[in-house]
């Protein structure tokens, strides 16, 4: 008897016990499903999700399973979706929310579990306040500068702000904006600000149009900003639109209607680009549709957390958190990711372009 058990331990030691792709190891997906963010939270989840697909076909020593909860687009269940995944489902790292008030939520909650950040790009996510959290987007003050640059350099001279009072999101890029754009000689002529869930925007408009600006500064979510611009055509504003990331949103292009015209937003990948394209044509074959640059970084979330993984040796929170920190010249489908001592990727916004209707990229360089 004695014999054989020795024998069983010889062969778990050197088979059996080894790490196999049956091992699950659980990362969790913190995401606006419902509510009024929910286009840019189901985008992240499909790219999520065609991930979950590639690397159930590769060799790796563990299975990942993605766990999923909806927060509703609400800042109290980003906290509750954030204790679900990592007390009861057992999350080693956790992907999102894609808003930065709703990482932040998380944040506070103290866990060592690391946390992916996709698209959450305010600046008052420091990394040294929470060095468990790694960003693999640009920041409100990169795109808003950029976007500054991109306005002074097609000859505006003159702009007005409309932000939302509400997004600290808005409330960032447009002193990035501000400041860029007036550093290199321009006139910020009005700021103005209306609230989320707000549908007439004409009195607005009207001092808006008033202040006779060539160029305005629209950092909003789709539901409140397509409205904006439908209105602002209507009302015959003809000048120029910028933006940050989240005007890439067919529920905007819906609303803007005949107003997606002159519109400029900083966006995380290049729709043509050549990384992108073997990405799309299996998001296409998916869903039927090109990807976002939402749908794409919620891929690069999934794809880097299985990197890290492999190169951590370990389904340990802290282990997996190490190798993170370490990721350098990862080939991302939005681009090259390394962190720099914050968490933060290294990343310089592309800006799309849409005239009359067709979208366009012009790329920004640092």
């Amino acid at each position: 008897m004695a014999l054989l058990l020795c024998l069983l331990c010889s062969v778990c030691f050197l088979g059996g016990c080894k790490r196999s792709k049956e091992a699950e190891v659980v990362l969790g997906l913190n995401l606006e499903l419902s509510g009024r963010l929910s286009q840019y939270g189901n985008e992240c989840l499909r790219g999520a999700r065609l991930a979950e697909q590639e690397l159930e076909k590769r060799g790796l020593p563990y299975r990942v399973r993605l766990a999923v909860v909806d927060n509703r687009s609400e800042n109290s269940d980003s906290v509750l979706g954030f204790l679900r995944l990592t007390k009861e489902e057992g999350a080693v790292c956790v992907i999102g929310p894609t808003t930065s008030a709703g990482v932040k939520a998380e944040l506070q909650q103290g866990s060592q579990v690391p946390v992916i950040v996709p698209t959450a790009t305010s600046d008052s996510l420091d990394g040294a306040e929470y060095g468990n959290r790694f960003r693999i987007c640009f920041t409100d003050t990169a795109q808003g500068r950029a976007m500054g640059e991109c306005a002074w350099a097609m000859g505006y001279r003159r702009a007005a702000v409309l932000g939302d009072l509400s997004s600290d999101y808005s409330q960032g890029t447009s002193e990035a904006f501000c400041r860029r754009f007036t550093e290199l000689g321009g006139e910020v002529a009005a700021r103005l600000s209306y609230t989320a869930g707000d549908t007439d925007f004409s009195v607005l408009l009207t001092l808006l149009r008033d202040s006779r600006p060539q160029a305005v500064f629209l950092p909003g979510y789709d539901a409140e900003a397509g409205l904006i611009l439908r209105q602002a055509r209507q009302m015959g504003l003809d000048c120029a639109f910028f933006s940050g990331d989240t005007f890439d949103s067919p529920v905007l292009e819906e609303l803007a209607g005949e107003g997606l015209d002159k519109v400029y937003f900083s966006n995380h990948y290049d729709p043509q680009g050549e990384r992108l394209e073997e990405f799309a044509e299996r998001f296409e074959a998916e869903y039927g549709e090109f990807p976002s640059a939402y749908a794409s970084l919620g891929y690069d979330s999934v794809m880097l957390f299985a990197d890290a993984l492999v190169r951590a040796d370990s389904p340990e929170p802290q282990d997996i958190a190490a190798a993170l920190g370490e990721t350098e010249g990862y080939p991302g489908v939005t681009g090259d990711i390394t962190f720099d001592g914050r968490g933060n990727a290294v990343k310089i916004p592309i800006v799309n372009a849409i005239v009359r209707g067709e979208r366009r990229v012009l790329r920004m360089r640092g």
